[in-house]
């Protein structure tokens, strides 16, 4: 037993050991394919990639390949060693994206795009560019943009869309800098940056509209009409402008007449004039300037409803008749019998208008406000019921939790909610302004919360950073909630009539 034990314990050789012969042996009969693929297996990375090039380039590239995948694995610094040496731009982006690491993967996509770090493809076809000759393959400005889109995603969700407008700068992609900023709510600085670059007008307009707006949150009327006359065709928003302000006669009229629109008592006349001509969107622009906007609402929303009864209808047929009656002045609206009604539509159609500019937060509560809406008040009835409400927000909702990325697969949408989605998408259409897709992020929401905790009233959840209080002093809602919110439906979440301007 004991010479067993001795024999056991001394003599067998592990497996360790008899691999380490085995690559000896096979380098010494000159098959060092195998002598590399030993050493791998036991770890001895670099002496195999040491020997690889006797076997060839090719060889030596692809188990350079394997080692800066193994170590990425691992989490190893060195691995971007590897991944440069073969070339690998794609591979050491995502390593340094998946680390947080993104000025780093910003630079190397750059320094790729330059030629100073040779691709796979260029080993042995020097068709990009070359110690920085040339021009970039498509492949490797397409890894830039996706980069840089990347961390500028990644500085507007951490809170600093300023930062995010720079990453896109920095590319010379000024579009997309100017919707970071409109997307942080920096809208001074997105018209400052419009202008001085130029050759963006429909963007600039955009930021302008919203600056305006907020000109008129604060009481300046004059300077919001100002900045509206720098917007090309801005007719129309300087009505809106107009339309809002709830100030004495003689201030309105003088308001008019700097937004060059005739006074109170002309508009009526000339709405009168075009009501006959069956003009309806300008007849109903004027009775909302004129001192009787009730009958512009009246046209409005028949416009509307007779609209919405077709059974083609998308929402750019009413969405733009919806933001002239959502700029009606406040004291007219409540006092007006079809209140509820225009609230309950501008929240649908502003549901789905949610959906296709990607404010999925909003989605949910404005299809709810909707319903409540028409719950409430009986006699509402714009074409589109409760029912048929609640069958859109479901079905979207559904596919939506299970495919939360664009765009959808809709074969494997279940066959229950299928028909509702596709109608849906039918009804949606293409967003027109895409300076305005994409959820909204201003600086102060990733700050701590005050130890006031306010919950907002359309989601439920904390509010991060600073709250945005409602009409009733006491119901909030976030920042970018309000924003949202604002951009696709005027009126309160509160159901008052009330307009919502957090700009």
């Amino acid at each position: 037993m004991a010479k067993l034990k001795n024999s056991g314990g001394t003599g067998a050789r592990n497996k360790e050991d008899r691999m380490k012969e085995a690559a000896e042996l096979h380098l010494k009969t000159g098959n060092i394919r195998r002598y590399c693929e030993l050493k791998v297996e036991l770890g001895e990375w670099e002496r195999a990639l040491a020997v690889a090039p006797g076997v060839s380039h090719a060889y030596w590239k692809d188990l350079a390949n394997r080692y800066s995948r193994f170590l990425m694995r691992e989490d190893k610094d060195c691995a971007a060693v590897f991944c440069t040496a073969v070339g690998d731009t794609e591979m050491l982006v995502d390593f340094y994206a998946s680390r947080g690491q993104m000025s780093d993967a910003v630079l190397t996509a750059q320094v790729a795009c330059e030629g100073l770090i040779p691709s796979n493809s260029d080993a042995h076809n020097q068709m990009g560019t070359s110690n920085g000759y040339g021009e970039p393959s498509e492949k490797q400005i397409q890894l830039l943009q996706q980069t840089v889109e990347d961390w500028a995603a990644w500085h507007l969700w951490h809170g600093s869309p300023i930062l995010a407008a720079c990453c896109f700068l920095a590319v010379d992609n000024v579009q997309k800098a100017l919707g970071k900023l409109i997307q942080g709510n920096e809208l001074e600085l997105a018209v400052a940056t419009g202008t001085v670059i130029g050759n963006l007008q429909e963007y600039t307009s955009v930021a302008i509209e919203m600056l305006s707006r907020r000109c008129e949150r604060l009481g300046k009327w004059e300077l919001a009409v100002d900045l509206l006359h720098q917007v090309p065709d801005n007719k129309t928003l300087l009505a809106r402008c107009c339309s809002r302000c709830a100030l004495s006669i003689d201030e309105i009229n003088a308001l008019h007449k700097k937004a060059h629109l005739p006074s109170v008592a002309d508009c009526f006349n000339e709405a009168e004039k075009l009501k006959r001509r069956n003009d309806t969107f300008e007849c109903v622009l004027f009775y909302l300037l004129s001192a009787s906007p009730e009958i512009g609402i009246d046209l409005g929303l028949d416009y509307v409803k007779n609209t919405l009864k077709t059974s083609d209808w998308t929402v750019d047929d009413v969405f733009f008749m919806l933001q002239q009656l959502g700029s009606v002045r406040t004291d007219a609206l409540q006092i007006h019998r079809k209140k509820g009604e225009l609230l309950a539509v501008c929240a649908y159609i502003g549901a789905l208008v949610a959906i296709r500019r990607g404010y999925y937060s909003i989605v949910q509560p404005l299809f709810q406000h909707s319903r409540q809406l028409i719950c409430n008040e009986s006699f509402i009835d714009f074409g589109v019921s409760e029912s048929a409400i609640q069958s859109q927000c479901t079905a979207w909702n559904v596919v939506h939790t299970a495919q939360p990325q664009e765009p959808v697969n809709v074969d494997i949408i279940p066959a229950e909610y299928k028909p509702v989605y596709v109608k849906l998408q039918q009804r949606l259409g293409e967003e027109p302004n895409k300076i305005l897709v994409g959820s909204d992020c201003v600086s102060n929401t990733h700050l701590p919360s005050h130890s006031d905790i306010h919950i907002s009233c359309l989601t439920g959840e904390r509010i991060q950073g600073l709250a945005y209080f409602l009409e009733d002093g006491k119901s909030a809602v976030s920042a970018n909630e309000a924003l949202m919110w604002a951009k696709v439906n005027p009126f309160s979440p509160l159901g008052t009539g009330y307009r919502i301007n957090p700009f």
